[in-house]
């Protein structure tokens, strides 16, 4: 954590006052002609004196095949919020970032922006943090909070892709980590992710602010992705950045969300945002052993249920950190309802590589009835490591083989007497099964006449392994 405190220290002494980390634009429809327009903000709190949070910014709306600005909208100061890292005990008094959220509602006439080409909102501002690793000149170096819009003549009650919350998290040197960048759209179209050049605009040190010039907007100089084994890369579908930094510093990225539907871009939005890549204490990831009525299996084994004895397994984990708490996790492949596969306790301390755990985990009875042969699914171990838990991932298999069940026997008791016209008939029935543990319940059907008015009544009890009846 000192090392964390440094690193951040130092970036606060070379850049005070570049104090936005990053930000958005959204887009997204309400009612009518009006639209909720906002920018949001990333600041680093230790820069972001009070005085230095604007209470009002001002976005441009320019026509993208003209270039012409059509509209300008005034969005006043929201909120001010602390963003939250993935694990909350891993929060240093020394990176704390601000979530800045500016948003208004207002009013686009179709006849206005019906450009078949569309639109596209901007807001620019000047600099970037001075210790900025991967881009050349960063102090002087402005940024661009950039988004696009379909036309409202054949797209009218369109919103843009908003991305999800953002983490505040630092990244660990040679230790891989995932980032999620994913964006929601209210009107279920399709999302295409990808890594962009950030872009720099036309702001700088002498003139800091926005004058609402239009595209084309110049590239960061001298920008390149953050070094690392894997290299950073982004799911096109999910949104999830991951990567495994090998150098020290301050990154800058820009994720892109496009929407399609039928085919056909509709918009976009981009996130920019910084990272921090620091030298983290070691922090080996937890092991553990699955075993099967007593036997050790490895991964890629098949598990055996046999019978509803036989749905718990067992597993015994270590953590080579010291007082470190291991937490389970079940990630159902070729599946769904994991959640109702249990693990208990679901988390234990470990004190050590000397010292190991043991937990269960129990597959439900239903699953026994399920139509899939062989379940396939991942077991998680993970700790509480520093920005986000180390985890140690095994594939095994689960196949579920019928116990053997026998068939229920029943008996009838007729009376010795014969039955006469309004005379009363009682007929007793009794059945057993092998398995004292089945339930047995009983039923009566009339093979009957429906024409025949037969005043029948059928009484019975049920009960595990026994059944009785009168009729």
């Amino acid at each position: 954590m000192l090392l964390i405190s440094a690193f951040v220290l130092g970036m606060a002494i070379q850049s005070r006052g570049s104090h936005i980390v990053g930000g958005d634009v959204f887009f997204e429809y309400l009612r009518g002609n009006t639209f909720t327009i906002g920018l949001k903000l990333y600041y680093d709190q230790l820069n972001a004196d009070r005085d230095l949070i604007d209470d009002e910014v001002e976005l441009g709306i320019f026509s993208k095949r003209t270039n012409r600005l059509r509209k300008t909208v005034k969005i006043p100061l929201t909120s001010v919020n602390t963003v939250n890292y993935s694990n909350p005990f891993c929060v240093p008094d020394s990176i704390k970032t601000l979530e800045i959220l500016y948003t208004t509602e207002t009013s686009f006439l179709v006849s206005e922006f019906q450009d078949r080409e569309g639109f596209y909102i901007s807001w620019e501002r000047c600099c970037r943090n001075g210790v900025v690793t991967n881009i050349f000149n960063p102090g002087g170096t402005g940024m661009v909070f950039y988004l696009e819009f379909p036309s409202l003549a054949e797209y009218s009650f369109n919103s843009v892709p908003k991305f999800e919350k953002v983490k505040g998290d630092y990244i660990c040197k040679d230790r891989l980590f995932k980032l999620d960048f994913s964006a929601n759209d209210r009107d279920g179209d399709s999302l295409v992710y990808d890594l962009v050049v950030p872009l720099a605009g036309h702001t700088s040190p002498q003139y800091p602010f926005s004058s609402f010039q239009a595209a084309p907007y110049p590239l960061v100089q001298g920008y390149f992705d953050m070094p690392g084994n894997p290299p950073l890369s982004i799911d096109a579908q999910t949104g999830i950045v991951s990567v495994r930094p090998t150098l020290e510093g301050l990154f800058v990225l820009t994720v892109r969300c496009q929407e399609f539907r039928d085919g056909i871009k509709l918009g976009e939005a981009r996130r920019d945002f910084q990272i921090p890549v620091v030298n983290c204490p070691p922090n080996p990831s937890p092991g553990f052993h699955v075993y099967d009525n007593g036997t050790l299996k490895n991964p890629g084994d098949t598990l055996i249920a046999k019978g509803r004895d036989s749905l718990c397994f067992d597993i015994r984990a270590w953590d080579p950190s010291s007082a470190d708490l291991i937490s389970f996790q079940l990630e159902p492949i070729n599946f769904e309802g994991f959640e109702d596969v249990v693990f208990f306790p679901d988390q234990r301390p470990s004190n050590g590589i000397l010292d190991t755990v043991d937990i269960q985990f129990c597959w439900p009875n239903c699953y026994l009835e399920d139509s899939i042969e062989v379940f396939e699914f991942d077991i998680l171990a993970k700790d509480l490591a520093c920005p986000i838990p180390n985890e140690t991932r095994q594939r095994f298999y689960l196949r579920s083989i019928p116990e053997e069940n026998a068939a229920p026997q029943i008996n009838t008791e007729f009376p010795e007497y014969k039955a006469t016209v309004e005379s009363e008939l009682i007929v007793r029935a009794i059945a057993t099964d092998a398995d004292p543990e089945d339930v047995l319940t009983m039923e009566f059907l009339s093979g009957l006449n429906p024409d025949f008015d037969i005043p029948f009544q059928f009484v019975y009890e049920e009960g595990s392994g026994f059944a009785e009846g009168e009729l």
